[in-house]
């Protein structure tokens, strides 16, 4: 009876797991970054060269009337904001990817010869065949940096060991200035080229042809589904 009547010891309280601690900060952190990302489109598409009231910019977006002021939101901002987006994923994404490959948390797309190998085929391209659009660019761009990659990944798998994240940097890094310095004796022999390769080279989103994010935005959007797959194993 003085058992039965003798008053119980309550349970700890569960304590949350290391795995659930971590997918809530994960979490909180993919909310922080969306909610910087949301407030950065709407200083790019309301702060700009010419200063416009903020009931204009949202004239603009709303209901457009072909003016000035609207074709300047609705037509520069707004392209360079998606170009912004595009280009940041990008970039984003590869350099995850590049430092999750070599192990390097400074390892950026230039370590393997990903962005050298681009560099020399557009370059080649504007010089022989006098490409001038984006949408040139982008092939002969995508096959220089996957025979780039694949020059650097066979140079340093020569040898004991394969092809080790050390020997991956220093092969990269040798062969990156290596094209880079034949990059530039082409563009200095042929002054339009280096015009051409200036402008493109310095990485600008302002005052790009209307429709280069969607122009690039296929070719992104496979790539992420790639990097998507590919995260896992990597990690």
């Amino acid at each position: 009876m003085a058992q039965a009547l003798a008053p119980t010891t309550a349970p700890p309280p569960a304590t949350p797991s290391r795995s659930s601690r971590r997918r809530t900060r994960r979490l909180v952190g993919l909310g922080v970054a969306v909610g910087t990302l949301l407030v950065a489109v709407v200083l790019s598409v309301a702060i700009g060269s010419a200063l416009l009231p903020l009931d204009v910019v949202w004239q603009a977006l709303t209901a457009p009337d072909g003016s000035a002021s609207h074709a300047t939101i609705s037509g520069a901002r707004v392209d360079r904001t998606l170009l912004g987006i595009v280009v940041g994923a990008s970039l984003g994404v590869a350099g995850a990817l590049i430092q999750a490959l070599t192990r390097n948390p400074l390892a950026d797309p230039g370590v393997l010869g990903v962005n050298a190998g681009a560099s020399f085929a557009v370059t080649l391209a504007v010089a022989v065949f006098g490409v001038t659009r984006i949408d040139q660019y982008l092939p002969f761009a995508f096959v220089g940096a996957v025979v780039g990659s694949a020059v650097v990944y066979l140079a340093a798998s020569g040898g004991r060991g394969g092809p080790t994240p050390l020997r991956l940097t220093l092969v990269g890094v040798a062969f990156t200035a290596v094209l880079l310095g034949i990059s530039q004796t082409l563009a200095l022999i042929d002054t339009e080229t280096f015009d051409r390769m200036r402008f493109w080279g310095a990485g600008t989103i302002t005052d790009r042809p209307t429709g280069t994010a969607a122009d690039i935005a296929p070719f992104v959007l496979a790539g992420l589904l790639a990097a998507a797959f590919c995260a896992r194993p990597l990690n």
